[in-house]
Formats: structure tokens, sequence, C-alpha cells
């Protein structure tokens, strides 16, 4: 039985119309409730229920993939928080390897949000609204992380209370890691800002791993660090909050909840989720315009 057969034998049993019955599988708010719950309960009885990929109201999000979906840490957050935004809407999402980009089409998806650097060359082909997240590519629309931003209102939080002796442990930029040049640069502008010399005992060496870094960093007399590692694990995390017994700490993400010692510093926004969807509109307003 087609899905086309499906909707009309569930409209018929529920005395509603077939349009009735997608906007119920597409989350319309305006469905009364007592048709909504009449339909849901139906589509239980007959035993179906609609594929994600037909609804109208389905989102994907592209992650990196070549033998399966690959996560780390800034993409776990990232898809969290865009989870939360979506389901706010009444939007569902699929989470897709850039891998099968290549086999999404207009009608697949209402819209696409790629947090894959590994997508670029399939999405320049796709006839989808899309934007990219911390990926910058030719003639697609994109938002990204203010990561210089964000370490110089840390360095400025940190003489702010007083501190002169401000450390940065980040990872070593290499070159695809935009993100991690600009987290230096916004510590130097920090300190520059706030007529502070630039030390290079305070940062990470290229060749230190974080424990290393960490363990130098901390005797060095600096009375504040700000820790930059997406991918630092708990453990690592942990270490530096047990040797930093002197030492006030911010993060670009929270460090551990309830430690005191980990700083509440006023950071910009490092993944700005919240401007995605207003960007989504314009993409897909210039679409019907154009």
């Amino acid at each position: 039985m087609n899905e086309k057969k499906k909707i009309s034998d569930i409209a018929v049993a529920a005395e509603v119309s077939p349009a009735t019955v997608s906007r119920v599988f597409n989350r319309h708010p305006y469905v009364k409730d007592e048709i909504r719950n009449r339909v849901l309960e139906v589509a239980r009885r007959m035993k179906y229920s609609p594929k994600f990929s037909a609804t109208r109201n389905n989102i994907g999000i592209v992650v990196n993939g070549t033998d399966g979906i690959n996560l780390g840490q800034f993409e776990v957050l990232m898809i969290t928080a865009l989870s939360q935004l979506l389901f706010k809407r009444n939007y569902a999402f699929e989470i897709i390897p850039h891998t099968s980009v290549p086999l999404l089409h207009n009608t697949s998806l209402k819209g696409l949000i790629t947090i894959s650097v590994g997508a670029a060359n399939a999405l320049k082909g796709l006839d989808i609204p899309m934007l990219t997240v911390n990926h910058e590519i030719e003639g697609i629309p994109s938002v990204s992380t203010d990561h210089r931003q964000g370490l110089k209102i840390s360095v400025d939080y940190f003489f702010a209370k007083g501190h002169r002796q401000i450390a940065y442990i980040g990872e070593t930029p290499g070159p695809l890691a935009w993100g991690m040049i600009e987290r230096m640069e916004g510590y130097r502008d920090g300190l520059a800002a706030n007529g502070l010399e630039f030390d290079p005992k305070f940062i990470k060496k290229d060749e230190e791993s974080l424990l290393e870094a960490s363990a130098r960093i901390v005797k060095t007399g600096c009375t504040a660090v700000i820790v930059g590692c997406e991918d630092a694990s708990r453990a690592e995390l942990d270490f530096l909050l047990r040797v930093a017994d002197a030492a006030e700490l911010a993060g670009a993400r929270r460090l551990r909840s309830g430690q005191k010692r980990a700083a509440r510093c006023p950071m910009a926004t490092m993944t700005p989720a919240g401007t995605i969807f207003p960007r989504m509109r314009q993409v897909s307003q210039r679409r019907a315009e154009g």
C-alpha cells in the first residue's frame, strides 16, 4: 500500500479530509486537539507512522561521516542547540552524513544546515535552501562563531577583576582551523587593549599536549587561565582544574558545572545557533522572490 493510499484510508476512518491528516502528521498548529488525537489514534490502530523525510517541516543537519556519523564535542553541542530551536518551531530534523548529500534533492527537505566542511563540493549543486555554520562556502549563506571577540571579552573580564598575568591554553592552529587562529588573535587583542605585554610562556606550545601545557603554565605565576580547547576531554579539564589552585579559570565552554573556580565570564556567543533560523528565512524568501 503506497503512502497516498494510507493517508486516504486514515482520512476515511477518522472522518476527516486527507489534507487534515497531512496537517496532523506535519504538526500544523491549527488543528483542533480532538481531531489531532482522533487521527493519531486511527494511525496507531492501522500501524502507520509517517516518514520524517516525507514531512514538509523537516530540516537536514549535515555532519562529517565517512564510515558512519562522526560527532565531536562541538557537533554534539550544536545539534543539541539546533534540535531545541527546531522543536520549538514545530520542525523535525534528520542527521545526514556529508557523503549522503549528493543523494538529496529539492523535495527531500525543507532546508539544510551543514556543520561539516566535508560537504562543500556537494552542496554547490543542490537546489535546497541552505546555510553553513562555521564553514564559509562561496555562494552559500553562512553564520560563523566570533571566536576573536570571545577571547578578547575573556581577557577584558579578567583584567577588570585585577588580573595581569593572564594565560591562554588553546589548540594548535591548523590550515583549516580558522577558529583557533581567531582565538589567538582575540587573546592578543585583549592584552593590547588593556596595556598588557604578550608573553609566550603564558600560551600552549605547538608540541605540548593540553595536559603538558596545563602543568607548565600554572607554574609560571599566572593568576588567570582561559581555556579554548573545544575537543578537550573531561579528564583533561578536570586535571587543569585540580592543578590550577592559584588561578581563576574561564573557558570557551563551561569547564565543569558546579566548579567554584571556573569563572562565569560574559563570553561572546561561541556558536550563534539563534541566528540560524532568521538567516534560513532570508534564504527561503530570496529563493521565492527569485
